[in-house]
């Protein structure tokens, strides 16, 4: 990476470590905890909304690292605010899911305005609306990851890293630097969120990585111009959440369910119970999505699409 990026980086790092002590002290004065449950595995009340502090870092990141005052992120920052401010005031007072859903496929279209966008099929209406589709699943199923300590932080950072080299070999600098800014913000919480966890990050936290993963996918995406192929790398390299949200709606709609109503059968949930240590469950999801994002960097290299 060039100097800029590793400023990106360094910054985020840097912004979201200074941050999150600051949130943690806040949020626990005002009693925002995610209190144990039914539906959760911690046995006390821990403080979230540690997303604040990762896109403070993301902010502060890509900022650092911007080449000059046209080097625009404007219309990007609206699109992630609008979904992080929504996901915010879920995670304090609580919203429907049509209300989050509805945010969610308006701050995707406000990426693809802003130029963050598939070009699959050729027709303008329906690569939006694949775009549409393709953030909401990303969104979605990152905030079904975050279910357990430094899963959804240490994946993201892994897939983040792995586009750093495919993205720099398009030409896609915009997307670099968001990959660096992003890999930074994600270490530096994961420092607080590895099992056992000290914050979480809440959906305004989860919500923005899938939102940045998406992003980085269709940054990359455009930069590939190969068509259908060009969605081969973005699903390969978040199997792992996608994966996970395609089961547990299948499961869901089985059992005549919400595709939004949650449960504890998730994959980590699974394992879980079969007696693996919250570390250890970690540890392997971060292997294989290292594994899966090495295999699409390779094909990359010995069987271009």
């Amino acid at each position: 990476m060039t100097d800029r990026y590793w400023i990106g980086a360094l910054g985020a790092f840097g912004a979201c470590t200074i941050a999150l002590p600051i949130v943690q002290a806040a949020a626990a004065r005002r009693k925002l905890y995610d209190q144990p449950g039914h539906l959760k595995i911690h046995d006390h009340p821990i403080v979230r909304l540690g997303g604040v502090g990762i896109l403070l870092g993301l902010v502060v990141g890509v900022c650092a690292g911007r080449t000059g005052p046209g080097d625009s992120w404007s219309q990007y920052f609206a699109a992630l605010g609008l979904l992080w401010l929504i996901s915010f005031v879920d995670d304090v007072r609580g919203l429907s899911p049509l209300t989050r859903l509805v945010a969610q496929a308006s701050s995707a279209l406000l990426l693809w305005h802003a130029g963050w966008r598939f070009a699959v099929t050729g027709v303008p209406a329906l690569d939006a609306v694949l775009t549409v589709l393709f953030v909401v699943l990303m969104v979605n199923s990152f905030n079904m990851l975050d279910g357990m300590d430094g899963l959804a932080a240490g994946i993201g950072l892994i897939i983040a890293l792995g586009y750093i080299p495919l993205l720099a070999a398009a030409g896609e600098q915009g997307g670099v630097l968001l990959a660096a800014a992003f890999s930074g913000a994600c270490a530096a919480f994961l420092v607080r969120n590895f099992p056992p966890a000290r914050i979480y990050m809440g959906d305004c936290g989860s919500t923005v990585l899938g939102f940045v993963v998406a992003s980085l996918s269709l940054s990359y995406a455009s930069g590939a111009r190969a068509g259908v192929w060009s969605l081969v790398i973005p699903v390969l390299f978040a199997a792992v959440p996608v994966c996970d949200a395609f089961c547990a709606i299948l499961r869901r709609m089985k059992s005549k369910t919400s595709p939004f109503l949650g449960d504890r059968s998730h994959f980590y949930d699974l394992l879980l119970k079969r007696g693996w240590s919250a570390r250890k469950v970690a540890l392997v999801s971060y292997a294989v999505t290292f594994a899966l994002v090495m295999i699409g960097f390779l094909q990359t290299r010995w069987f271009p699409l």
